[in-house]
């Protein structure tokens, strides 16, 4: 793999974006571990790529912050090439119902779940160079389905499923833009994992993994060479019911 293949994992050290980390690593690409505050975990991941022979770089940035997002492009390009390929997977979850979330809170959805994937996208395309790139944001199966429960939440990501759809118009064809819509693959971290009802009446019955999800990210990347403008549901048929 070229060294112009390098790829950007936001929220890269942890759960979902650790795993497309590792991914993108074994199938040879050079990987940006971006984290925010999980410094330790994205070090540990680094250097987990390293011993293996691959090339990583862990990466800090506020992804509300303009200037902290162009600096960490300039530390990526300084340290492994130009950006080929982008994940956006950093995101904020949680509860979000109507008269629970004042305005503010509403704001900070949209801020690190819609607002910063725009202002990366951004700063990725403004230095891209190649002709052959693409991007993969992470959405959700309730950027589709009301659930009131995770009403500001779910704002944010039917946004950025709106978002991929426009950045696959605008950006084609020199950059592919895609999206996947995970199910009930990782509780939260405060949740246990169980046998419970986040999966009970799921078609599949059966909590998916990271590794699906992250195999998907790299089926959007390297090898869906004519899809653009589409979002896969990774979601054990959840948007069926």
């Amino acid at each position: 793999m070229p060294d112009d293949s390098v790829i950007l994992v936001t929220g890269g050290a942890k759960r979902l974006g650790h795993a497309m980390v590792m991914a993108a690593a074994q199938r040879g690409l050079p990987v940006a571990v971006h984290y925010r505050s999980s410094e330790t975990a994205a070090r540990e991941t680094v250097a987990a790529i390293k011993d293996r022979g691959g090339r990583a770089v862990a990466v800090s940035a506020e992804l509300t912050d303009s200037n902290q997002v162009s600096e960490m492009f300039d530390a990526i390009q300084a340290a492994l090439g130009s950006v080929r390929y982008l994940i956006n997977s950093a995101s904020v979850f949680g509860p979000s119902p109507l008269m629970d979330t004042d305005a503010e809170s509403f704001n900070h959805y949209l801020h690190v779940n819609l607002t910063a994937q725009y202002r990366v996208v951004r700063q990725f395309v403004s230095r891209f160079e190649s002709d052959d790139g693409a991007i993969v944001n992470m959405l959700d199966w309730r950027a589709w389905k009301p659930d009131p429960w995770f009403m500001a939440y779910n704002t944010s990501k039917a946004g950025l499923m709106n978002l991929t759809l426009n950045l696959a118009a605008d950006l084609a064809p020199r950059i592919r833009v895609n999206g996947i819509a995970p199910g009930a693959i990782l509780p939260a971290e405060h949740e246990a994992r169980d046998t419970g009802s986040p999966v009970r009446d799921l078609p599949l019955s059966r909590w998916g993994t990271p590794e699906e999800i992250a195999a998907a990210a790299m089926f959007l990347l390297l090898d869906a060479t004519y899809v653009t403008g589409q979002v896969i549901p990774v979601d054990g048929g959840r948007h069926l019911i």
